[in-house]
């Protein structure tokens, strides 16, 4: 009874196999698969463009405040630099070096102020820049992904896979293409048919600074306490 019943129970599993085999070769016949390049696609999108004209205005606002404000900045510990060098000075009476001295000491905690003023300031333009890339970018990737469905269903593909995509690993998550099911260029068409002619031009070459802010690098701020008398 115990042999009959393991032989039926074998059967019943190899039937279950072999009843998936089938269903999965049916799937993939019905299958239609398309390909497309979202990096392309996003890039050129007029929209995607526009935003990032927008994004690099506002970082080069954010740089010309943050330039102003390193130049006080600087400028005050050159007047610390000059007090602490009166305060030291045997030539002057003691009662000007001691008026030099306080008034230095002033100056430094106006300096250690404006270093945390500058910081924070930095600190907040690139979370705020970052903050608004994140949203362009999400939605703009949403009217993609919209018009990207619509061309599919229209050429009756069931499934659309991206050539621009990356594993974990930094290497391409597609292998091979043809290019023959590619529909890049079709959905590109249909996000930029009401694209203005006025278009705003963004230079691939444009690299953001260390700071987060386009434009070059501000040098290192250095530590008010080197400075003490």
């Amino acid at each position: 009874m115990t042999t009959t019943k393991s032989i039926l129970v074998k059967i019943g599993l190899l039937w279950a196999v072999a009843c998936l085999g089938v269903s999965g070769v049916s799937a993939q016949t019905e299958q239609k698969i398309a390909t497309i390049n979202l990096k392309k696609v996003f890039d050129n999108y007029y929209k995607t463009k526009i935003a990032d004209s927008r994004l690099k205005k506002r970082g080069a606002e954010f740089e010309k405040t943050l330039k102003s404000m390193y130049k006080e900045y600087q400028s005050a510990q050159k007047e610390y630099k000059q007090l602490i060098r009166g305060a030291n000075d045997q030539v002057v009476s003691n009662q000007e070096r001691q008026r030099k001295k306080k008034a230095a000491q002033k100056k430094l905690r106006q300096i250690r102020q404006l270093e945390k003023e500058v910081k924070q300031f930095d600190r907040t333009a690139k979370s705020t820049l970052q903050e608004k890339q994140r949203r362009m970018r999400e939605k703009i990737m949403k009217e993609v992904s919209g018009v990207v469905e619509q061309v599919a269903k229209s050429k009756g593909y069931t499934l659309v896979l991206d050539t621009a995509a990356k594993t974990i690993n930094q290497t391409p998550a597609l292998v091979y293409s043809n290019g023959q099911s590619d529909i890049s260029d079709e959905v590109l068409k249909r996000l930029n048919r009401n694209a203005p002619e006025d278009l705003p031009e963004v230079s691939d070459s444009e690299e953001e600074s260390d700071s987060g802010l386009p434009g070059g690098n501000l040098p290192d701020l250095p530590s008010p306490g080197e400075l003490n008398p």
